[in-house]
């Protein structure tokens, strides 16, 4: 940490025009009271692994979506289909229906 203490001395007590790339960042982070040069407990390396995993999250969670559209899209398809067998099915007061989840006949009679 003191590392740091000396490198902002060293910023500000050394001329400008003869700043060093990161030298140059870090003064205009430290002019503008901005901390985001400074680490917070957390290293370069742990940070990519962490934007890596962000993604692997991200793709998983579009495959669930993916996943869960297509599902929606089935189930819409078999009501649909359901629907135009009940309405077509009907013989004199008697329907007979299809239930998809349970997997058998029911037969309604409406007086």
């Amino acid at each position: 940490m003191w590392h740091y203490l000396y490198f902002i001395v060293l910023i500000r007590v050394k001329d400008p025009t003869e700043f060093t790339g990161p030298e140059s960042y870090v003064y205009s982070m430290v002019k503008d009271k901005n901390l985001e040069w400074f680490p917070r407990l957390r290293a370069i390396s742990l940070a990519a692994e962490g934007e890596e995993s962000e993604q692997n999250e991200l793709r998983t969670l579009q495959v669930q979506l993916e996943d869960t559209q297509s599902l929606v899209r089935t189930l819409s398809r078999q009501l649909t289909e359901l629907r135009d067998q009940v309405s077509s099915i009907s013989c004199g007061d008697f329907f007979l229906i299809y239930l998809a989840f349970n997997c058998f006949p029911l037969i309604i009679y409406l007086s």
